[in-house]
Order: structure tokens, then C-alpha cells, then sequence
């Protein structure tokens, strides 16, 4: 087998690990204790994962809790039908409690917030929202999967929030590490926090599997350069829509506004990724939600995950590609 530089190798990860921004539902077990688990969660219900077993919870003390808090992170696995439908319904549920929600897209860089608060003023076509934000080139899964979340906001006059950036900061970063990049070139972010050992133990697995699906010759180390750019790439994506989230709440303490996230599962599972560095921005109060497939949804499902998890049921059919 051809032996691929690892630079080239991070770069390959970057597109996979970052721009899907998950880890497949599946892979929250291994197929030996799939196979070995005989009580499965009910499709259609909240859980709570605890180490002594997922706990059944009501929507009511799940929306109880978004009361309190300062932000919401939902997850999604990008381009999933399901996972997005559940998103739009999840806000609806928010929606009803009264306080003045604002909602933040990972799927925008934001060079293009202008063009979000233009739609959201009614001022803008849903053609012209796509065209205009560059969605092919900055995100291109499908259009309507997505318009449902945005129609929501405009209908209700919900500010919208760009929580990304371009796409060309991370892979610099990746390239040549936070300190590689000038600061003029970092689009104002401070430095990202240091990452838990349980994020970097993630990311180095997922580094791993991409690695020796391109060189069986040469195995990767956690103490690589190469890896160590790609942490810092991720954390550089996670800081920077830690920041946009944070900056609705410091901009209007006041209104004291519910500021919710649309973020890829691998910046949320088990606390990591984007709730870490809000914890590093003084942010502590945070929910988050994400979506499980039922494969995955088993007496296995790892403790702590989320603050909670929605089971999706089944499709009896395959979902076009």
C-alpha cells in the first residue's frame, strides 16, 4: 500500500472527523456488546444515561431544565432526516416556555451573519439564503433537511447565529498548529482550552482508523505532530462556536435570552468539544441533547453521554442517497 504522508493523512481525517462532526451512532458500543444486549430503549422516548442504566425522563422536567439554563446544545448527525426532524421539534418544545430563544447553525461561517438576519427580517427568499451563504460550498448536505429549522426561526422572528468559521482556520491549524497561525488569521478567537484526555482518547481513535486505512506500514502515535494539529484543529472549530454561542448572552443580559446550538454530536458527546469550552468561558449551565439510533440505543449506551437522549425508531426502508 501506498505510504501517505500524515500530513496529507490529518488533512483526509479533517474532512471526516470535522466536516461530519460525528461519531456513527453505532460506534457508541462495540458489535460485541450490541450483540450481547437484550433490553433495548423505546423509540419515540427520553433517557437519561447513568452509569447504573439509562433512566426514562419526561419532557416536561427536560424542558423544566432548559428553563434554567443559559444554552442549549442539540445534536444531529449532519444530513440524517431524523435526527434533523427531531431538532425541529425539540425547538418547538422550547419555544413554548416563554423565554426569548436565540438559535446557532454550525452549518454557517459567520462572513455570512448579514444574510441570516436578513432572512430572519423576512427580506430574503429561501433561494437566496442558500445562495447567499454559500451553502454547497460551506456545507452542501441537502437543502431540505435543513429549511424546516430555518423556516421556524423566520416564522417566529428568532435571531439566527453563524457559529462557524471558514473552513480554511481549521485546516491551517491543522496544517501547522495553533501557534503556526498568525493571530490576524485566527478570526479573532482566543485560544482554545486544552482538550479532556477523554476527547483526545476519541479523537485519537478516530485519527487511527483513518490513518491505517492509508498506511499499514507506518501505525500513528498520539505523540505525532501531526495529531497533535488535528486536536488542535477540532478545539479550534469547538472555541469558535463556544464563542458565538456565548456572545448572544453578553450582548443582552437583560433579556436573558435561551441560546440554543445546532452542533454536530462529535463536539457534544460526554461533555467535550463545544460544552468544554463554554465551561472555559465562564459558561456552566448547559444542556445538552442528542439524538440516538436504535442499534445504539441498547443497555449499553455509555453513561454521561448527554444530559439526555431521544430515541429515534427504525426506518422499515433505506433512506435515499
Amino acid at each position: 500500500m501506498t505510504v501517505v504522508p500524515g500530513r496529507c493523512i490529518a488533512v483526509a481525517l479533517l474532512a471526516a472527523a470535522l466536516l461530519g462532526c460525528s461519531l456513527p451512532a453505532t460506534q457508541l458500543s462495540s458489535p460485541a456488546e450490541q450483540q450481547d444486549s437484550t433490553t433495548c430503549l423505546t423509540p419515540g422516548r427520553w433517557y437519561r444515561p447513568e452509569a447504573q442504566g439509562p433512566e426514562p425522563i419526561a419532557i416536561r422536567t427536560i424542558l423544566a431544565q432548559a428553563e434554567q439554563a443559559e444554552i442549549v446544545l442539540i445534536g444531529d448527525h449532519h444530513g440524517s432526516r431524523d435526527d434533523l426532524y427531531w431538532q425541529w421539534q425539540t425547538l418547538a418544545a422550547l419555544h413554548t416556555g416563554g423565554r426569548n430563544l436565540v438559535l446557532g447553525f454550525e452549518a454557517f461561517p459567520r462572513e455570512v451573519q448579514p444574510v441570516l438576519d436578513q432572512w430572519v427580517a423576512g427580506a430574503l427568499s429561501a433561494d437566496a439564503l442558500f445562495a447567499q451563504t454559500n451553502w454547497i460550498r460551506n456545507w452542501n448536505f441537502p437543502t431540505e433537511l435543513y429549511r424546516p429549522l430555518f423556516e421556524f426561526a423566520r416564522i417566529n422572528r428568532i435571531p439566527m447565529r453563524a457559529l462557524n468559521v471558514d473552513r480554511r482556520l481549521p485546516t491551517a491549524v491543522n496544517r501547522h498548529g495553533w501557534n503556526g497561525v498568525p493571530a490576524d488569521r485566527r478570526e479573532g478567537l482566543s485560544r482554545p482550552a486544552p482538550p479532556a484526555e477523554g476527547y483526545v482518547d476519541m479523537l485519537f481513535d478516530v485519527y487511527r482508523q483513518h490513518a491505517d486505512l492509508v498506511d499499514d506500514i507506518h501505525p500513528p502515535a498520539r505523540t505525532d505532530a501531526d495529531f497533535r494539529h488535528f486536536v488542535q484543529a477540532q478545539t479550534t472549530w469547538d472555541r469558535a462556536m463556544a464563542e458565538a454561542l456565548a456572545q448572544p448572552r453578553s450582548q443582552a443580559v437583560a433579556t436573558s435570552p435561551l441560546v440554543i446550538g445546532i452542533v454536530g454530536v462529535g463536539h457534544l458527546q460526554h461533555g467535550h468539544g463545544v460544552a468544554h469550552q463554554l465551561r472555559d468561558l465562564g459558561i456552566n449551565n448547559i444542556l445538552t441533547l442528542l439524538p440516538i439510533e436504535p442499534g445504539a440505543a441498547c443497555d449499553n449506551l455509555p453513561a454521561n453521554l448527554a444530559d439526555a437522549v431521544f430515541v429515534l425508531p427504525e426506518h422499515p426502508y433505506k433512506e435515499p442517497q
